[in-house]
């Protein structure tokens, strides 16, 4: 059945979005974007819209990938274009069979009006992790890296981790901190307003994600509180991991490790504690980095973009 343009406009906005703390006028701005270009799309590029923003390029078992295989290359026929999160992303769905002109990258971005303000330097050894506590987003070893940091540092007793969030894995992991002896270092705040993340960030040395490959194959794109942490000012240690490695550049503006390699992590967190002026340099070199890649503005212009080529090739195509 035809797709209504408000159906459009809504599922393009919610797939930008990600998250609860992008501003009206970004929703404005892509309704406009999409409703004033809608009627000039084909039904070649209505796929396009329905199939970009789904979860593409997470690796489901390989049962499952290969039945859906030639569904896949069916798809990659109808579609002009797939935007995807990452360039992990992009291989796998050239090797299911879709062209590289088709694809183009483009992270959901963070707001940069608002994630600013970071200076780690000042700040005490507080490690900062934000968000659901799902196996792919490994919060059990940024925790169990957090322990072993204090080994690795004389610093120990003034290190803190704060874990931002809510999910399945919380009270797993909150068992797990009783274990380990470490409830006065560990702080659990629950799900917090965007504003009350930015003032976590500035209070904070480091921000540290885990991301791994769950069990059951779900993986990150490109993490939204990664991208907001940089943009913000601070260092990032996470994995080499989904989109992380596009947003992260490895002791440029933080420093990543492979996953599962929780004594690596602790390692790094250690290096930060103890060169709080490294801390400070990547930070600034991450915000440099993510202002000029990774905002909202860069996703919605590059969205519009896209919009406007396949609009410009489809009025080019009915004069030939």
């Amino acid at each position: 059945s035809k797709c209504t343009t408000s159906a459009i406009s809504d599922f393009v906005y919610r797939c930008v979005k990600m998250r609860h703390d992008v501003s009206v006028h970004t929703r404005v701005y892509v309704e406009n974007t999409v409703n004033s270009k809608i009627n000039e799309l084909g039904p070649k590029d209505m796929a396009l819209l329905m199939w970009s923003f789904a979860k593409l390029g997470h690796r489901p078992k390989k049962t499952f990938l290969k039945r859906l295989e030639q569904r896949y290359r069916r798809l990659f026929q109808l579609t002009s274009a797939v935007i995807v999160k990452n360039q992990t992303m992009r291989s796998r769905l050239i090797a299911l069979g879709a062209q590289p002109a088709q694809l183009v990258i483009s992270p959901s971005g963070a707001d940069e009006q608002r994630f600013q303000g970071a200076t780690p330097a000042s700040m005490p050894p507080r490690f900062l992790a934000v968000g659901r506590f799902v196996a792919k987003k490994g919060p059990l070893d940024t925790l169990e890296a957090f322990a072993l940091l204090r080994g690795l540092t004389d610093q120990a007793d003034a290190c803190r981790l704060v874990m931002v969030g809510d999910g399945p894995l919380l009270p797993v992991v909150q068992e797990r901190v009783r274990q380990l002896g470490l409830d006065q270092f560990v702080q659990f705040p629950g799900v917090l307003s965007p504003d009350a993340v930015v003032q976590e960030m500035r209070r904070a040395r480091v921000f540290v994600q885990h991301s791994r490959t769950a069990e059951d194959g779900d993986e990150e794109g490109c993490p939204v509180s990664v991208m907001e942490a940089q943009l913000c000012g601070l260092p990032v240690v996470s994995t080499l991991h989904g989109g992380i490695p596009d947003v992260v550049v490895d002791q440029q503006t933080g420093r990543l490790v492979e996953e599962g390699d929780r004594r690596a992590m602790a390692e790094a967190m250690a290096l930060l504690v103890d060169q709080p002026d490294l801390a400070a340099a990547w930070g600034t070199a991450g915000q440099l980095r993510a202002q000029a890649r990774f905002t909202v503005a860069h996703h919605v212009d590059q969205i519009t973009m896209l919009l406007n080529d396949l609009v410009d090739n489809r009025r080019s195509a009915a004069k030939a």
